[in-house]
């Protein structure tokens, strides 16, 4: 095919691909709105517990009631001072990660959902 039609289609389909750039950032703001929402859904970690990045959600069953306080992986221990009520329907731990010590974290608080 020959003449302005063949022209014409040629020009759409070049046209209506979006280039690589453009495909770059359309997933690179998609990354960032998964990131920001994320970031925003902790949001209501205390700074004297979280320090901005020792905070995450965990499963509830993680966690263990003792007489105590709470144990975490068999090895944290949360007093009743440090564990608090949830503020969704997640359990959260707050700990410090240590190296070179005989504990591998630094129990900073624990959030647990108030049924679990």
């Amino acid at each position: 095919m020959t003449g302005p039609d063949a022209n014409s289609r040629v020009d759409f389909e070049l046209r209506s691909r979006p280039s690589a750039p453009r495909r770059a950032a359309g997933l690179m703001a998609a990354a960032l709105l998964l990131l920001s929402s994320g970031a925003h859904a902790h949001s209501w970690y205390p700074k004297n517990c979280c320090h901005g990045a020792d905070c995450r959600p965990v499963p509830c069953d993680e966690l263990v009631e003792t007489r105590n306080g709470i144990m975490w992986r068999g090895v944290v221990l949360f007093n009743d001072a440090q564990v608090k009520p949830s503020q969704d329907q997640f359990c959260h731990v707050c700990a410090k990660e240590q190296t070179g010590t005989l504990l591998p974290y630094l129990p900073l608080c624990a959030f647990i959902h108030p049924s679990s």
